[in-house]
């Protein structure tokens, strides 16, 4: 009878299951008895960004409206002018750069991550060897920390691209004689300034950046030792959020993942100062962004640009360590209007009906624990086409199942493959950590010590050089075992 033989079959799978782990101990396994301390949060969350950006006394007036739409959260000036990190004025006597009455009346319900927004354009009057500057630039700092925290923020967002004609970061702007070797010191000193400043009023505060060691071009030389120094002087409660501005423009699944570990390892090998290693590895997260113009402007119909942004919101929520940012040029969310944006773009039109679907479709599936359906490859959005050649689902361990801290962890996955070439390889991976991979069937992988915690595991299958599949997050929480 058919529901004999659908019994007969799931038994047979639970027991295959079992035998596939029994086999594995010997084999494709890895020992996590060194698992990496970092800053990995299973809950994570999308705050907006943009041309968009509202004032303090927009966001108290609007918020009820705000919170309608799907964020977990907003960057916003702390006035109607955005604050310069290296602005040399009194922000004490500039209600218009810091409005604190505004700040401490918003009353937030659902966008629980809020960041204040300083930018680190130059005045062009800002020196890093003049003392009487920086006292008042830390004293600045000084406020805008505690008005990030007394108006329940989670921190700032410093975003570190200038928009300015004289680049903050450059040696060449900043030398006045003396030498390299002074000028990188000093402005290495003046980021270990900045951070004591922010923390001293808010000591666990989170500095969300665009870029922190990623992106070093021409002009932006002094950032990397300005980061360093912020990085020698956190504390232990503090976060930096390494951003990925560059995820912009991503069209192929393959990035996403990759991407996070070119900023745990190669920028942190590259311009971090391997003093500062163990620290980057427990307070930097890695992050993502997402960005409007060129799915706006893509070539294909709305129905096909949605699934393409609803594939990177939830490749962007895969792969960050916590927090996806998305910056909006060309739609505002809030309703703003020219006077409400003190970015001075003046941008109107709200989201097409299929931005927003495909961002609660791509919130939804990662909720709920689901797989996106898709992969895509191409590297840029022009380039990029969908893939669902290739289906992966985690049959082993299951959605919420508890293990003790000393067992064994078998990862047994199950692949639809509808395409002409073989399977290559499934990689694993636990709260986005490459754990390792398999290179024939069966496609299962064995880990054991897990410290105790909450983990998402992810299996990847891969057939040639382009098709991709991703299976579901898997959430597993390890307990400790007792003595």
């Amino acid at each position: 009878m058919p529901s004999e033989n659908i019994f007969i079959r799931n038994l047979f799978s639970h027991y295959l299951v079992i035998l596939t782990i029994s086999v594995l101990c010997s084999w494709n396994s890895a020992s996590c008895q060194e698992w990496p301390v970092y800053p990995y949060n299973t809950h994570k969350k999308i705050i907006e960004f943009g041309w968009d950006l509202p004032s303090a006394q927009f966001v108290r007036n609007n918020i009820t409206s705000m919170e309608q739409r799907p964020f977990d959260g907003l960057i916003f000036s702390s006035g109607s002018k955005i604050p310069l990190i290296f602005n040399p004025v009194d922000f004490k006597t500039r209600a218009d750069i810091v409005d604190t009455s505004s700040l401490y009346a918003i009353q937030w319900k659902k966008f629980t991550d809020n960041f204040l927004v300083i930018w680190s354009g130059d005045t062009d009057s800002m020196s890093y060897f003049n003392e009487a500057q920086w006292r008042k630039i830390n004293s600045n700092m000084r406020l805008i920390a505690k008005a990030a925290k007394n108006s329940h923020c989670k921190g700032i967002n410093f975003d570190t691209e200038f928009y300015s004609k004289r680049s903050p970061w450059g040696i060449a702007e900043h030398s006045e004689g003396h030498t390299q070797a002074e000028l990188c010191a000093k402005v290495r000193q003046r980021g270990r300034e900045v951070m004591q400043a922010w923390q001293s009023e808010f000591p666990d505060i989170i500095v969300l950046c665009q870029f922190v060691f990623m992106y070093v071009p021409e002009r932006w030389e002094l950032l990397p030792y300005f980061m360093n120094g912020m990085l020698e002087a956190a504390g232990p409660k503090v976060r930096i959020i390494e951003g990925d501005e560059e995820s912009y423009y991503w069209g192929a699944t393959n990035k996403w993942f990759d991407r996070y570990n070119e900023i745990k390892k190669d920028s942190r090998n590259l311009r971090c100062d391997t003093s500062l290693y163990r620290k980057y590895d427990r307070q930097v997260q890695v992050g993502k962004s997402l960005y409007d113009a060129k799915i706006i402007y893509d070539k294909h119909k709305p129905n096909e640009k949605s699934k393409r942004w609803e594939h990177n919101v939830y490749m962007g929520l895969i792969t960050t360590d916590e927090y996806v940012w998305g910056y909006f040029e060309y739609v505002n969310w809030w309703g703003t209007s020219a006077s409400d944006q003190p970015m001075g773009n003046v941008v109107t039109d709200p989201p097409p009906a299929w931005i927003e679907n495909g961002m609660r479709g791509a919130q939804l599936k990662y909720k709920n624990r689901n797989r996106l359906g898709w992969d895509m490859t191409g590297e840029v959005w022009s380039e990029g086409n969908i893939d669902s050649t290739l289906s992966i689902k985690t049959i082993s361990p299951r959605q919420g199942e508890q293990f003790m801290t000393k067992q064994h962890i078998g990862m047994v996955t199950e692949i639809v493959n509808t395409g002409d070439t073989a399977i290559s390889r499934v990689d694993f991976y636990i709260n986005m950590n490459k754990v390792g991979q398999a290179n024939n069937a069966p496609w299962t992988f064995l880990v054991d010590n897990l410290p105790e915690g909450t983990y998402d595991i992810i299996a990847r299958a891969h057939a040639g050089a382009r098709s991709t599949g991703t299976s579901a997050p898997i959430r597993i929480i390890v307990k400790q075992e007792k003595k």
